[in-house]
């Protein structure tokens, strides 16, 4: 079947009938659309649909080009594309990434430049968005990890622009601080990052460009696998010459040593008791190792140096811990089974006469430091980190026999077993000479004056200025 104005099939559509679909009559010239049959054009049949489809295409063309020229007057950047992550947002050109480079250059629309790589561009973006150093840290307010990272972070925030990446939600404890606008839980890979993690954990590996990690142990031998991870880091940093010794053995990374401090306006030199019975006190996290805090060793040097003396006490300080299982049988004894705050530890510090330390080793002893600040004198052993605040005459010191490490340390080197007769005499004299054991308080809070956060926090950041994790 035939068309009526062709002698093309029907079904077969010209490209001048296209054209006329499309674009209407005011763009073809009048000629193509005279209403003249096909015959009186039969001098050149092909001419027409070959011309007509050129005419179509180039119009097509036209529009095209124009469009992308319209384009081209606005700018070409100033979108703010955000990235994975919220930390991140660069301006990405949105227009010229279309087409190739080459295209535009041919069309002259611009000029040819080089290819950018947008991940490097936003790499770069974000390191000049990062904070000058991250801390990543527990702040569990019942632990002495939490306290040593709350109190840095304070100090570290005053000097440097700090960013904290919390082990876990500490939001509450962190605002309470005033540290919660520096929260950044986005920062995948820092420049420059300080973890602070125990060492009896599932240690987390370096995860930044250079990192450091703060942290201590109570025995002498580190499990194999906290040293791989430890060895990925950059330094590391404790607070006792004792740790740094043994860490250095074990580890093909330096190690530096920055005492901790304690709240010089909150522990500070207090009046010694001089009413009612002589008070012995002593704290302990059970959970932490029942053997190498000795919580039963004190009781029995208690009961043993003092088996019916009536003006005398022994005052237990221990946290919430449901397998605590201290139920002495004597009512001299107090138990104090309870998380404090640190007004009321510095309280109940204030409250004794005199602070017992039976443990086998310390990585630093926070107990021993605040009872000292306080002003009062401590009994222990002159071994682990006690070494770096016990000096002669500020402490009552007694001895000890190096033993393989117990319990949950079992393999992991040994430590020192406190004398028990010589505890028992320490005692005996701390209670019958409580003048001469004000005197060696106030040298002991002599001792430890110095031992604030601020010079701990200061420490910190010359050793992270030396190793080149943080920029000087």
């Amino acid at each position: 079947m035939r068309c009526a104005a062709s002698t093309r099939p029907l079904g077969v559509v010209c490209p001048i009938d296209l054209v006329k679909l499309v674009d209407g009559p005011s763009v073809i010239p009048s000629f193509l659309l005279s209403d003249r049959p096909a015959s009186a054009i039969k001098s050149a049949p092909f001419i027409a649909d070959y011309f007509g489809s050129f005419l179509w295409c180039s119009f097509k063309v036209y529009h095209l080009v124009s469009f992308w020229f319209v384009l081209g007057l606005f700018p070409r950047s100033g979108n703010n594309i955000p990235y994975l992550t919220s930390f991140v947002k660069t301006k990405v050109k949105l227009f010229s990434s279309f087409l190739p480079s080459c295209f535009w250059h041919y069309l002259g629309m611009r000029p040819k430049r080089k290819p950018v790589n947008y991940f490097h561009e936003i790499q770069r973006q974000a390191d000049r968005e990062q904070k000058q150093l991250y801390v990543a840290a527990m702040f569990n307010p019942a632990n002495g990890y939490g306290d040593l990272a709350k109190y840095l972070c304070i100090e570290l925030n005053k000097i440097i622009d700090l960013g904290i990446c919390p082990y876990g939600d500490y939001s509450k404890e962190l605002r309470q601080s005033g540290l919660f606008d520096c929260i950044d839980r986005t920062m995948l890979r820092p420049k420059a990052l300080l973890s602070i993690q125990p060492t009896f954990s599932s240690m987390v590996k370096n995860l930044a460009v250079n990192g450091a990690t703060l942290t201590m142990f109570e025995s002498s031998i580190l499990h194999h696998e906290w040293r791989k991870s430890m060895n990925t880091y950059k330094v590391i940093i404790t607070p006792s010459h004792f740790n740094s010794a043994d860490f250095s053995e074990q580890l093909t990374v330096p190690v530096e040593v920055a005492n901790l401090g304690h709240d010089h306006n909150l522990f500070t030199l207090h009046p010694y008791p001089r009413k009612g019975p002589f008070i012995f006190g002593a704290a302990a996290h059970v959970g932490h190792g029942r053997t190498r805090k000795g919580i039963e060793r004190i009781i029995d040097w208690f009961c043993s140096a003092f088996p019916d003396q009536k003006d005398v006490r022994l005052s237990l300080k221990l946290n919430a811990y449901p397998e605590n299982g201290i139920i002495p049988n004597d009512p001299r004894i107090s138990v104090i089974e309870q998380d404090l705050s640190d007004e009321d530890c510095r309280d109940w510090l204030r409250s004794i006469h005199c602070y017992i330390d039976g443990s086998t080793f310390e990585g630093w002893g926070m107990w021993n430091h605040h009872a000292m600040a306080t002003g009062r004198p401590v009994i222990g052993t002159n071994y682990s980190a006690r070494c770096e605040y016990f000096k002669f005459g500020n402490h009552i010191p007694i001895g000890y026999r190096v033993t393989p490490a117990s319990d949950q340390y079992v393999g992991l080197g040994h430590w020192a077993m406190p004398d028990r007769s010589d505890a028992i005499e320490a005692m005996r004299w701390a209670f019958q000479n409580p003048s001469k054991c004000r005197a060696i308080g106030k040298k002991a809070h002599q001792t430890v004056s110095l031992m604030t956060w601020e010079m701990f926090a200061k420490r910190v950041l010359r050793i992270l200025k030396k190793h080149q994790i943080v920029s000087s």
